[in-house]
């Protein structure tokens, strides 16, 4: 609070009283001798001229400041994925399109949304989440293996988290999907930025497991988890995939899942952007790739 009030009132050292009270004085014999001297000579000075300086050091808000121009990149950013990514990624565009623009449940509007920034993740102490502390950790090691993810950070105060994970009964679990009359092992829900589309806050329930079994759980773990991460509706085009639609089991990334997590997170796919322009750089990415490897 101190510094804000500096930077805004601009309020300069203070000087020592005694200089204060000779100043006048001061100023007054000044005055006489220039006029005497201006007499004696036959010159004038002109009030205007006269210039008061201080040493007291103006404080500029940073703020405040016209900013620089920004640099023009002189390069796209590229994440460095080869030619045959591109040609992948072009090819489950519309799976992509699917299952990262639009939700299972909620609110969509159409556009990419991410984290930007790393996720201060909660796990709230529970039995369930002591078992399966292993199988957190590994969700997260392949999930910050993902080129361009931003990485998590574990907290353990859940007033301090963006993301929180918590373990609940049947009857919990049917309160929070009631709105949408859908019995779910698991849920997620996440919150963005209208602005940006970057995400912000998010919660994932899971089923415990005395209301489950073992398999329901890691399942419930691994879709939930990732659709956390933007990724927020389901489909029923490939039964492998963590994101399939149908009663699945399933605790792996099938190959569809890998390409559309790293065309997710890619540096060249912004939070925010809808389908057009990402179809457009993916398909662009492509060529050159097909382009290249004619040459």
């Amino acid at each position: 609070m101190a510094d804000k009030l500096d930077r805004n009132q601009g309020m300069g050292p203070r000087r020592g009283p005694s200089l204060t009270a000779a100043l006048p004085a001061v100023l007054l014999l000044l005055c006489v001798l220039c006029a005497l001297s201006g007499c004696l000579s036959g010159e004038s000075t002109p009030a205007e001229t006269a210039n008061i300086t201080s040493d007291v050091p103006v404080r500029t808000d940073p703020a405040d400041q016209t900013p620089e121009p920004a640099e023009t990149p002189s390069t796209t950013p590229d994440s460095g994925y080869p030619p045959e990514f591109w040609q992948e990624a072009e090819a489950l565009l519309p799976y992509y399109k699917e299952v990262a623009l639009g939700a299972e449940h909620g609110t969509v509007d159409g556009k990419v949304h991410k984290w930007t920034q790393p996720i201060l993740l909660y796990v709230r102490p529970s039995s369930d989440a002591e078992k399966y502390e292993y199988y957190i950790q590994e969700m997260i090691a392949r999930i910050e293996a993902i080129p361009g993810f931003p990485g998590f950070v574990r907290v353990v105060n859940a007033e301090a988290a963006a993301l929180t994970l918590e373990f609940v009964t049947v009857d919990e679990m049917n309160e929070i999907t009631g709105a949408y009359n859908d019995p779910a092992y698991g849920y997620a829900h996440v919150s963005w930025y209208n602005s940006t589309g970057a995400l912000f806050s998010g919660s994932v329930f899971i089923v415990r497991e005395v209301d489950s079994s073992e398999a329901d759980v890691l399942h419930a773990l691994t879709e939930e988890f990732t659709q956390a991460m933007g990724l927020l509706n389901d489909s029923y085009k490939y039964p492998d995939s963590i994101f399939y639609q149908g009663y699945s089991l399933t605790t792996q990334f099938s190959a569809e899942d890998l390409i559309i997590l790293k065309l997710h997170y890619s540096i060249e796919i912004s939070a925010g952007m809808e389908y057009n322009n990402i179809s457009a750089i993916v398909s662009q990415k492509a060529r050159d790739a097909g382009e290249d490897a004619a040459h």
